[in-house]
């Protein structure tokens, strides 16, 4: 599991001052449960990146979540890279394809509409927060042909929220 909560990648959940090159996914990723209360993170290849290249890769398998929004959870899905964060170097992300269809679906129980969560989802990147770091991300060359698409369940009112945000396609 992710340090940070529980994280699916088909190769590997931190990538920090490395490379990932030349690398294919065809894996589909499934997280669906309601219990889980930590944060839910899923990509095709790199749940965080932390500094590094992932340079030609492709990820054509599908990720789906469903799951509970908590106070403060992040629930965050990318086709490549699920998040960039906490950076120890500077980070890039080129040429990198997605194909796999990303498809969230966050159920807020009835309850509280308005509790700050934090959801993120791109075709390429879930979320890049590099937050006031002197280390920078870029993304380059990269392309999202696969669907991207967000659901909520069991609310009427759906408030302001902490960050809802989509990177990459």
């Amino acid at each position: 599991a992710d340090p940070a909560g529980q994280g699916a990648a088909a190769f590997c959940s931190i990538v920090s001052n490395g490379t990932l090159e030349g690398c294919a996914n065809a894996m589909n990723i499934s997280v669906a449960d309601d219990n889980i209360k930590e944060d839910v993170r899923a990509a095709g290849l790199v749940t965080s990146l932390r500094g590094g290249k992932i340079d030609r890769c492709v990820n054509e398998g599908n990720i789906i979540i469903g799951t509970a929004l908590e106070k403060g959870k992040i629930v965050s899905a990318g086709g490549v890279v699920c998040i960039v964060e906490q950076l120890a170097s500077e980070a890039v992300i080129s040429g990198c394809v997605n194909r796999g269809e990303i498809r969230m679906t966050l159920d807020f129980g009835g309850k509280d509409s308005y509790k700050p969560y934090q959801a993120g989802y791109g075709g390429v990147v879930g979320i890049v927060n590099d937050g006031n770091n002197e280390k920078h991300a870029t993304i380059s060359g990269c392309t999202n042909s696969g669907n991207v698409s967000v659901f909520f369940k069991n609310t009427t009112n759906i408030g302001p929220q902490k960050n809802t945000t989509g990177a990459g396609g």
